[in-house]
């Protein structure tokens, strides 16, 4: 499951635990990049996206 920025600022503050499972990716999308979140059901943390983790400083929203 594949969720922005904006949708999991609002759920993560009344989901601590849903919140838990989520991992920080970048996303092209045409000309900019993006913050978005990112969770798979059954693994703690998604496999094989290693290249599009978020950073801290990392340049976007």
């Amino acid at each position: 499951m594949l969720v922005s920025d904006e949708l999991f600022g609002a759920v993560s503050r009344t989901h601590d635990r849903l919140a838990a499972v989520f991992s920080p990716v970048r996303l092209q999308t045409g000309e900019e990049v993006v913050k978005a979140w990112i969770s798979v059901p059954g693994y703690p943390a998604p496999p094989g996206i290693e290249e599009w983790y978020w950073s801290p400083g990392d340049d976007a929203p």
